[in-house]
C-alpha cells in the first residue's frame, strides 16, 4: 500500500492506497490525484524525478501551503517474510529541500533504499514496467529491439535479459570471427598465389644456377683444351731444338777452314748460344707464368679466365720460341753452306778443340733448357690435374 501526507495534491490527513493481488486500475476526473500516485510510488521509491517528466526539484512535489511531507510505501516481503516498510520525510529549507530514509522504521540512506528497491526487481527506468504520463511519446518512439530488451528486462527475473545480452554478445563475436576467418582466407588465398609465384622463381633460379655453372666448366675446359695445345707446341719445340743441336754438331765436325771462316763459325755459336739464353729465359718466365697460374687457380677456381690469358701469351712466347729456333736453323744452314764452300785449310786442331769446348758448352745449355722445359711440362699437368678436381667439386 501507499501512504501520502502533503504531496502534491493529497493533504492532510494522510490518504491511503491499498492496490490488490491482480490488475488495479485508478480512474477519475482531473485534478483528483492519478498522477500524484504515480509520483508518490516513484519518489517513495528512491526513483529519480526526472523519470516523471515533471520538476526535478523534490519540493516542487511537497503541497503548496506546507514545508513537509511524506511517502510511505509497503512492499511484499515474499511468501512467509515480512513485509517492507519504506518512509520518505521531504522537507523544505532555505537552500532548497531535504530528504531522510527509513526502512522499516530504521533510518536508512537513499542508496540503501535504491539497491534494496532494485534487489526485488522494480525498474523505474524501464517505460514497460513503470510508465508515467508524460513519458508516453517517448515509449512511443521506442523500436523493436528497445521494446524487447525493456519487456525482457520487466517480466521475470533477470536472468532473460542477461542470456539475450550474453547471445547478442556471442553472436557478435561470431561475426568478428566470420570476419577474421574470411581475411585469413583472403590472406591465405594471397599466400599460396605468392608461394606459386616463388616456386617458379625457385625454378627459373635453379636452371639459371646449373647453366652457370655448366658454362663455368666449359670455360675450364677450353682452358684447359688451350694448355694441351702449348703443351704439343711446346713439344714441337723440344723436337727443332734437337735438330738444331745436331745441325750444330754437324757443323763443328764440319768446321775445316782457315781462322777467319772459325771465327765467323765461332760468332755463330756465340749467337746460336745467345739464342739459347734467351729461350732459357723465356722459358723460365713462361714456368713462373704457370707456375703463378697454377697457384692462382688452387686458390679461386673463378680465375679461369686469368690462365687463359697467360696461356696465350705462353702461345705467343711459344710462336717466338719457334721463330727464333727457325732463325737459328737458318744461319746454321748458313754455316754449312759457308763450310762446304771453304778451301781446305792447314790444320787448326787447336782452335776447333776451342771451338769444340764452346759447342760442348752450347749443347750443355742446351740440355739444361731442355730440363727447365720438362719442369714446365710437369706445371702444366699439375695445373690439368687441379683444373679436374675444380671441376668435379
Amino acid at each position: 500500500q501507499v501512504k501520502v501526507l502533503n504531496f502534491m495534491t493529497y493533504g492532510e490527513p494522510a490518504a491511503t492506497i491499498k492496490p490488490g493481488s491482480r490488475l488495479n486500475l485508478v480512474l477519475g476526473p482531473n485534478g483528483t490525484g492519478k498522477s500524484s500516485f504515480v509520483c508518490a510510488l516513484c519518489i517513495g521509491l528512491g526513483g529519480s524525478t526526472k523519470l516523471l517528466g515533471r520538476a526535478d526539484n523534490v519540493k516542487e512535489y511537497i503541497k503548496r501551503g506546507t514545508d513537509r511531507g511524506w511517502v510511505e510505501t509497503t512492499l511484499s516481503g515474499g511468501p512467509r517474510q515480512p513485509d517492507i516498510v519504506i518512509r520518505c520525510d521531504m522537507e523544505k529549507t532555505a537552500e532548497g529541500y531535504t530528504t531522510s530514509w527509513r526502512i522499516n522504521r530504521v533510518s536508512r540512506t537513499k542508496k540503501e533504499v535504491t539497491e534494496l528497491v532494485r534487489s526485488i526487481n522494480i525498474q523505474f527506468e524501464n517505460l514497460c514496467q513503470f510508465l508515467p504520463q508524460d513519458k508516453v511519446v517517448e515509449f512511443a518512439r521506442m523500436n523493436e529491439y528497445e521494446l524487447l530488451v525493456a519487456t525482457e528486462r520487466a517480466v521475470g527475473s533477470t536472468s532473460l535479459y542477461e542470456t539475450h545480452q550474453t547471445l547478442i554478445a556471442m553472436r557478435a563475436e561470431v561475426k568478428q570471427k566470420e570476419v577474421t576467418a574470411q581475411a585469413q582466407k583472403q590472406r591465405l588465398d594471397q599466400l599460396k598465389l605468392e608461394n606459386q609465384q616463388l616456386e617458379r622463381d625457385y625454378k627459373r633460379f635453379n636452371q639459371r644456377w646449373k647453366l652457370l655453372h655448366r658454362v663455368d666448366v666449359m670455360k675450364k675446359k677450353i682452358a684447359w683444351m688451350h694448355v694441351r695445345e702449348k703443351q704439343l707446341k711446346a713439344k714441337q719445340l723440344k723436337e727443332e731444338l734437337v735438330k738444331a743441336d745436331k745441325a750444330v754438331a754437324q757443323a763443328n765436325e764440319e768446321a775445316k777452314g782457315d781462322e777467319t771462316p772459325a771465327r765467323r763459325r765461332r760468332d755463330d755459336a756465340d749467337a746460336a748460344k745467345r739464342t739459347a739464353n734467351d729461350l732459357q729465359n723465356a722459358i723460365k718466365r713462361k714456368e713462373e707464368e704457370a707456375r703463378l697460374a697454377a697457384d692462382k687457380l688452387e686458390k679461386d677456381g673463378n680465375a679461369v679466365t686469368e690462365l687463359r690469358e697467360r696461356l696465350d701469351g705462353l702461345a705467343a712466347a711459344s710462336q717466338k720460341q719457334k721463330a727464333e729456333v727457325k732463325q737459328l736453323q737458318d744461319k746454321l744452314t748458313k754455316v754449312e753452306a759457308t763450310v762446304e764452300s771453304l778451301p781446305p785449310v792447314p790444320d787448326h786442331s787447336a782452335k776447333i778443340q776451342v771451338l769444340q769446348q764452346e759447342m760442348n758448352n752450347i749443347r750443355d745449355q742446351l740440355a739444361h733448357l731442355e730440363a727447365e722445359k720438362g719442369q714446365l711440362a710437369d706445371a702444366a699437368h699439375n695445373a690439368r690435374i687441379e683444373h679436374g678436381r675444380l671441376a668435379g667439386e
